[in-house]
């Protein structure tokens, strides 16, 4: 808002020292499309009032109206805050619009889990700051039992609503700065942040919760690996996602709706379980 003001500032104490042969009008539209960009439409339209405020004070001052002039100088202190305010909501709009594309191009319309390609970003940016800060990191790697088996008899209706269960499963268990993607069709990703010597528990709990919720739907489960990186180990975004793979079917050998869980520098899974 600041940055606004300022611009507004700095127009008018031009347009006051260029004089009337030199007005600055248009330029006045550049702090209240910012405004409308930045902030909304609401304090656009507020900037808008103090352009055109602005524009009145520099023509009364330039002028000097008299008592017939009045109507005219207000009829352009109407006009100027009415062009001001259409750019306030067309740029406002533009930006609602610019954005709602943006969030819909990053996630999953149908679960709301990033899409794979905003997921890669993310876990880039996650795997960065958690060696910048030697924290542990987790991730679930999660397959859906006999997804495409309840598609082909049930029809897409049924395979939809069990992967709106399950996203709303995890919905419920995830904290803030986890990260929950769709990198396939029938294929999910859950990285969570540190969750420290309770990393194991927690894997559990958003399992459990994401059980439960496919219960209700019908007949498709899911199959899940995990790997642990504890805090100060490192580990490269690709190799997570890999490890995190390979547990999964190393789960699937198991039966499906198995979990296997591995930590970073063990051999053997610390926790398998159907």
């Amino acid at each position: 808002m600041w940055s606004t003001a300022g611009a507004l500032l700095v127009v008018a104490f031009i347009d006051h020292l260029l004089g009337a042969r030199w007005s600055l009008g248009l330029l006045y539209y550049l702090p209240v499309a910012f405004a409308a960009w930045r902030l909304g439409r609401d304090p656009a339209l507020i900037a808008g009032i103090i352009c055109s405020s602005f524009w009145g004070a520099l023509a009364a001052h330039m002028s000097a109206p008299g008592a017939a002039e009045l109507p005219v100088l207000a009829w352009g202190l109407l006009t100027h805050f009415g062009s001001f305010g259409i750019v306030a909501v067309l740029v406002s709009e533009m930006r609602d619009l610019f954005e709602r594309e943006r969030i819909l191009g990053r996630h999953c319309h149908l679960t709301g889990a990033l899409t794979g390609r905003a997921f890669r970003d993310v876990l880039e940016e996650t795997v960065t700051a958690a060696r910048r800060r030697r924290a542990g990191l987790a991730m679930i790697y999660v397959d859906m039992d006999d997804f495409k088996s309840v598609n082909d008899r049930l029809g897409h209706a049924a395979g939809d609503a069990a992967l709106e269960a399950f996203a709303r499963g995890v919905g419920r268990a995830l904290q803030s700065g986890d990260q929950f993607a769709r990198t396939g069709g029938d294929e999910f990703v859950i990285l969570m942040a540190d969750r420290g010597p309770h990393a194991r528990r927690e894997i559990e709990r958003i399992r459990g919760s994401a059980l439960a919720s496919l219960a209700e739907s019908g007949d498709v489960g899911a199959t899940m690996g995990a790997i642990i990186v504890p805090a100060g180990r490192d580990m490269e975004p690709g190799d997570l996602v890999r490890r995190a793979d390979a547990a999964m079917y190393e789960a699937k050998r198991g039966g499906k709706g198995s979990i296997c869980i591995f930590e970073l520098g063990e051999r053997a899974p610390i926790h398998a379980a159907a």
